[in-house]
């Protein structure tokens, strides 16, 4: 009876945890990525077996999990369509960035999810986890400044990131699922927003 009792309260207690806190502490920053990966992998149909999905350590200190990948498997990186989920969660602007040479992907990509394409310098890339993978593109939400020509993503590492928007990352997992299937949902015209060539 005791335990009976006992497992009750820790099942109510866990879910009073679960639906009651929000992650106060990267909400949109890491979560986001992770339940978008999530919805992206149940969404595929016949890109599945061909899709893999990594999740790294350390992305904005040491890139400790982004090292390693890089070192296990360097060829199969280089070769490669890397998608980055950053900060997907959040914001009235979806970005595509991208590194020089991949522009025609990220306009195909940009067409599927409705965003704006956005080519990363090599400043821009310095710091970031994004810079381990050449061919890749990055995806990201957040509020567009039309000064900077770039999203502004509040509230991130500070203990305030608990604002994720659930329809706004469905809508852009159905467009990145349906990038990987190479059939898009729907074609909209992408806006250049800095073109460094």
């Amino acid at each position: 009876m005791i335990v009976t009792a006992a497992v009750f309260a820790c099942c109510i207690l866990g879910y009073i945890l679960s639906t009651a806190f929000g992650n106060k502490c990267n909400m949109n920053r890491n979560t986001s990525g992770c339940v978008g990966a999530m919805r992206i992998s149940a969404l595929l149909k016949d890109a599945k077996n061909k899709t893999a999905f990594v999740l790294t350590d350390y992305g904005c200190s040491r890139h400790t999990g982004d090292n390693v990948l890089r070192h296990e498997i360097p060829d199969t990186i280089d070769h490669k369509q890397i998608i980055y989920l950053d900060c997907i969660g959040n914001g009235d602007t979806t970005m595509v960035g991208y590194t020089e040479g991949h522009k025609k992907q990220a306009e195909e990509l940009a067409a599927c999810i409705h965003a704006k394409l956005y080519q990363l310098t090599p400043s821009e890339l310095k710091y970031t986890s994004f810079s381990y993978y050449p061919s890749g593109l990055l995806v990201t939400r957040g509020f567009y400044k039309e000064e900077s020509k770039i999203v502004s993503i509040p509230d991130t590492a500070t203990k305030q990131d608990d604002t994720v928007d659930p329809d706004a990352v469905e809508e852009l997992c159905q467009g990145i699922a349906s990038y990987q299937e190479k059939k898009p949902i729907e074609r909209k015209e992408t806006k250049e927003i800095n073109d460094h060539e």
